[in-house]
């Protein structure tokens, strides 16, 4: 393979002027002999990758940032958020941005911060991206507010049933079954 390593299942930047533990370098990506498939712009998809960096640094900033995404009161998304209480629409939403983000940033971590380029990875984190994304979209897009709740509502439920899928055998300190959270929607 011309330009890169081969490094414990990912491929890792070997041109002019980067080292081990350089990061992602611009110009040594651009070099002649990094790209190993002539389809492929490398040039482009570093500059590509370099101009969503600090975007994506600057989301993981505002997601980790409490009332950054405040929900204004008299808005439709307000409106929904009364009308799915305690399960509100902005908080799947928020939820679902927060992941997302997450995801992003990971890629751009291993991929721009690192130099790595692993075979998998940076497609893995883009399609959890993509999913959760699509599942904010997919509660926000409707018309009708009762629309827009009962598909929050149904995120939240399958939320539930995967979290206590994931922890009821461990028995954790303060855990509430699905059971029990779901007997307390009725009180």
């Amino acid at each position: 393979m011309t330009g890169r390593r081969r490094h414990g299942g990912s491929a890792k930047w070997n041109a002019p002027g980067v080292t081990e533990n350089s990061g992602f370098d611009e110009a040594a990506a651009t070099a002649k002999g990094v790209t190993e498939n002539s389809g492929f712009d490398e040039a482009a998809a570093t500059a590509k990758w370099l101009e969503l960096a600090p975007l994506l640094d600057r989301m993981m900033q505002r997601v980790g940032t409490d009332g950054e995404f405040g929900v204004a009161s008299g808005s439709s998304l307000g409106g929904d958020d009364l009308a799915s209480a305690p399960y509100q629409v902005s908080h799947a939403v928020r939820s679902c941005l927060m992941a997302a983000t997450d995801h992003l940033h990971a890629a751009k971590v291993l991929v721009v911060d690192q130099g790595t380029v692993h075979v998998a990875a940076p497609s893995s984190l883009a399609r959890g991206a993509l999913e959760t994304l699509s599942a904010a979209y997919w509660m926000l897009h409707p018309v009708s507010r009762d629309e827009r709740v009962t598909r929050a509502l149904r995120w939240h439920a399958q939320n539930m049933r995967d979290a206590d899928k994931a922890v009821r055998a461990r028995n954790l300190a303060g855990h509430l079954s699905l059971d029990d959270k779901l007997a307390s929607l009725g009180k």
